[in-house]
């Protein structure tokens, strides 16, 4: 089982069940120490409008509050990108995946090289909690 990347973030795919993928996840992030300001159910939400079901798949808004100051305080605009996001969805046919942003190509399209320091510090932060996230599985 290894992390890959494809054009938005990091993937990996568990035989567990969302529900069991979302504690190990929130818990590797905490540890960075994220938090979690915000989280969509996708498939509720899509449910309530539309009635249509759909397999789990929730965002998970993950923001370090003193990076969320710097940048915010550099750019109001790039709250936009904030926060980071962590999708974890169920598997048709079974298991689930988590999702997580590349920070650093995120931030190639901001293009203010004065938040290098920041953002290199944040991916620092999501590296080491995808590496967390590995080991507990």
């Amino acid at each position: 089982m290894e992390w890959t990347f494809d054009r938005y973030g990091w993937r990996l795919e568990t035989a567990l069940s969302i529900d069991d993928l979302e504690i190990i996840v929130k818990k590797a992030l905490i540890e960075e120490p994220f938090g979690f300001p915000s989280q969509i159910n996708v498939d509720e939400v899509l449910q309530e409008k539309l009635g249509v079901k759909r397999p789990a798949y929730r965002i998970i808004g993950a923001c370090h509050p003193p990076s969320a100051d710097i940048v915010t305080l550099a750019d109001p605009a790039i709250g936009l990108f904030l926060p980071c996001n962590v999708v974890v969805r169920e598997i048709i046919g079974g298991g689930s995946e988590v999702a997580m942003i590349d920070v650093t190509m995120m931030m190639q399209m901001v293009n203010m090289p004065e938040l290098k320091e920041v953002a290199e510090d944040i991916d620092g932060r999501m590296t080491r909690s995808r590496q967390a996230i590995l080991f507990a599985l």
